[in-house]
């Protein structure tokens, strides 16, 4: 079974890191890449799905969270034509590797669950959210839960 690419979005201002996901540490040290706005990049076995548990510890500097990525978000399929006369292109076995997407639950949400050093933030009056930026300090834990996608099949 192939390995699924994971970008945890965000931006930074000198920060050094600790993630992990599902459990397992994927990040443990400064953010390298502000300019792509990815934090950090890891992998993970293509068989993890469903809400599944993220946390960032802040060794050091500041940084700001967001969504997540991942590969195998869409399927490979042949070109065809809508009933409306419109060709749809068709999508290769590359491009199911190379092209990166967010994922969202059935109420449209990116992330649930989210507490900051065990509060919950004060997201106009929910915990869940498509996208919303969320700043973090040296110190501060961000625990969340991040929508991982079964793979189209």
């Amino acid at each position: 079974m192939p390995s699924r690419t994971f970008w945890l979005e965000g931006s930074e201002t000198g920060a050094d890191i600790t993630v992990t996901f599902n459990g397992t540490q994927v990040h443990n040290g400064a953010i390298t890449s502000e300019e792509s706005g990815v934090l950090c990049e890891f992998t993970a076995d293509t068989t993890i799905t469903g809400e599944i548990a993220v946390t960032v510890t802040v060794n050091s500097g500041s940084c700001t969270v967001g969504a997540i990525q991942a590969n195998y978000v869409v399927k490979e399929n042949a070109e065809y034509t809508t009933t409306d006369g419109d060709v749809i292109p068709a999508i290769t076995a590359d491009d199911v590797i190379n092209t990166m997407g967010y994922m969202n639950n059935a109420a449209g949400n990116t992330v649930s669950n989210v507490q900051i050093n065990d509060e919950t933030p004060d997201f106009g009056g929910t915990a869940d959210t498509g996208f919303v930026p969320m700043p973090l300090e040296s110190g501060d834990v961000l625990s969340c839960n991040y929508t991982i996608d079964t793979i189209p099949s």
